[in-house]
């Protein structure tokens, strides 16, 4: 049977973001919209994320929750847990900014450099010996020339300083630069561009001076440098094409996360691990260091299928609505996928929750602990990280759910878009099956537990 010219362009998209292809092309795909989950089982009600239908399925919303918490008995601050998607409506982070922005304390996700906020480089049993700092500082010089590549790869020329790198428009970006540009001893980075005679890999180098902080030196004081490592490899090159989500948010009338709400405010908090604590984390899971950089950036796209895609969007209102509910049927089941992911995929996200989770409860427990003035706290997570949040609320803090509020994420209206019942209702039914294959093949390669 010959598809309409609309379920051909959802079936590209579909494999431009894995849905198509093999298991762990789905995973990295649901990475990189931000790891957007609901709760692991889905015949039971849902608890962080929901698709809401009306007139007859031709208005589709995803919906995210705001659930509040309080003290079961005695004394101690209310907690509201707000469910993240990193790409909605406008509106939807609108909402949530007002919210948080009344709380006394707001706890954020954003993986960060260890020289960002007040763990620093220190051990959990005390301060770092110098050949770890030295490994950190490895580690965090290859990030920054990851994202000198990246910056050359959006505008065609490396970056003047890591000020300008720092300065960027894609937020996501900047702020990773910003604070990645200090080595483990705690001295800026020192970068050059287009210095002759130095070695310097493709046109520049950075470098840290080691424990003394001047150049040259020995031992613990020896010199760090990009270009004394291996080139960046393929995994480590963060974007072949820096701008592809943005310009696919844009062409579903979306926005990311990042690029609209503001996290600056004096009661805004980062609250999880830093890039050295999950990079450790994922291998001692078994899973490759470039996998990090590839989940940071957001890139699991095909970006050339995906120009394409972008092309067909901007052509067409019902392509650029079908697009939408498309994405909003792969976040409402992003939980599934994950929760089946085999192998590596399986790994990272065992990691992704739960070890960030557990910084994430640290930060609160010592909050409770240390700040009485703060009566009310907001955190802010991706929904895939809520319900292990919410079981340990409920279990080790003794907090009970007092209330709930769902906000509107992205929501589709078919009819105005001209997109036909009958065409809505075959596209859905396709998904679906697609959906239920893809788990159940993960399933079966995941190995017992």
């Amino acid at each position: 049977m010959k598809r309409s010219a609309p379920v051909r362009f959802l079936m590209a998209m579909m494999a431009g973001a894995g849905l198509a292809g093999a298991a762990p092309a789905w995973g990295t795909a649901v990475g990189a919209l931000g790891q957007v989950a609901a709760e692991a089982e889905a015949k039971s009600p849902p608890r962080f994320i929901r698709v809401v239908e009306s007139k007859s399925g031709q208005n589709v919303r995803l919906e995210l929750v705001i659930r509040s918490f309080a003290p079961a008995e005695g004394e101690g601050p209310t907690v509201d847990l707000v469910a993240a998607a990193h790409i909605a409506d406008r509106a939807f982070y609108e909402r949530l900014q007002a919210h948080l922005d009344a709380k006394d304390l707001v706890l954020y996700e954003g993986v960060k450099p260890a020289a960002v906020g007040g763990r620093g480089d220190e051990a959990e049993d005390g301060a770092l010996t110098d050949e770890e700092r030295a490994e950190r500082t490895r580690r965090r010089i290859r990030l920054v020339a990851a994202l000198i590549e990246r910056h050359k790869a959006a505008v065609g020329e490396y970056p003047a300083s890591l000020d300008e790198l720092a300065a960027g428009e894609d937020k996501r970006i900047a702020w990773l630069a910003q604070s990645a540009a200090v080595d483990a001893w705690g001295a800026p980075l020192v970068y050059t561009v287009d210095v002759e005679g130095d070695g310097a890999r493709g046109g520049f180098n950075v470098v840290s001076y080691g424990a003394d902080g001047e150049p040259g030196g020995e031992g613990a004081a020896a010199d760090i440098a990009f270009t004394d490592g291996p080139p960046l490899s393929e995994a480590e090159r963060v974007s072949d094409d820096p701008g592809i989500q943005q310009r696919f948010a844009s062409a579903l009338g979306l926005v990311f996360q990042l690029d609209v709400m503001d996290h600056t405010g004096a009661n805004w908090r980062n609250s999880d691990m830093t890039v050295e604590e999950l990079q450790e984390r994922l291998e001692e899971a078994g899973v490759e260091a470039g996998v990090l950089f590839k989940t940071l950036d957001g890139t699991s796209f095909s970006a050339k299928l995906m120009g394409l895609v972008l092309k067909l969007i901007g052509s067409n209102p019902a392509y650029s609505a079908m697009g939408k509910v498309v994405l909003v049927d792969m976040l409402a089941r992003a939980d599934e996928i994950l929760e089946a992911a085999p192998g590596e995929m399986g790994a990272m996200m065992g990691v992704i929750i739960h070890e960030r989770n557990r910084v994430l409860l640290d930060d609160l427990r010592a909050v409770m602990e240390n700040e009485p003035e703060v009566k009310t706290i907001g955190i802010i997570y991706g929904a895939g990280h809520l319900a292990d949040i919410e079981k340990r609320l409920v279990e080790e803090f003794g907090y009970v759910v007092v209330g709930e509020e769902w906000v509107p994420a992205i929501e589709v209206d078919l009819d105005a878009a001209g997109v036909p019942p009958v065409q809505a209702q075959r596209l859905r039914g396709m998904l679906k099956q697609v959906f239920d294959q893809q788990i159940k093949t993960m399933e079966r390669r995941r190995p017992r537990r």
